[in-house]
């Protein structure tokens, strides 16, 4: 691993400790990692406060990119199932998270899963409309992170 990438790294997981500590509260983290040009990888971590049962968001991509999500949800806790859908004509990923019994996502971060995106414009690539409900189906407080990684 190069020297970059290590201080990279340790400087998400320095900002991610922080935003937990100060906040405490539902957050999306979106790591955008422009490694080649024309595409971008999308890695999603949940920092929930240990509330929240089920989220969902969406990932807009540029009309007509080619969208990889078979890692979307990959690594939800086993408590938890998920599901992605890309619909190109929207330029959308639709991402749930829940759980069939109502159990409480662990507190602190929660792995989701990767998306990988090609074609033109990917710098475009946002994560929006997050949703995040508890076990009364209630809205909770979220917000979204998102860090770019451009090489």
């Amino acid at each position: 691993m190069n020297t970059h990438r290590k201080s990279f790294i340790f400087g998400m997981a320095c900002a991610l400790g922080m935003l937990w500590t100060t906040a405490n509260a539902n957050e999306l983290v979106a790591t955008i990692d422009q490694a080649k040009k024309g595409s971008a990888n999308v890695s999603i971590d949940f920092a929930s406060s240990g509330a929240a049962t089920a989220f969902e968001f969406e990932v807009a991509v540029p009309k007509g990119a080619v969208v990889d999500t078979k890692n979307c949800v990959s690594e939800v806790p086993s408590s938890h199932v998920g599901a992605c859908k890309y619909d190109q004509a929207k330029g959308k990923v639709v991402v749930m998270v829940y759980s069939n019994t109502n159990a409480k996502l662990p507190e602190g971060i929660v792995p989701v899963g990767r998306i990988a995106v090609s074609g033109k414009a990917v710098q475009s690539v946002r994560v929006e409309n997050i949703l995040v409900a508890d076990a009364q189906a209630g809205r909770l407080d979220a917000k979204v992170s998102t860090f770019a990684e451009v090489k």
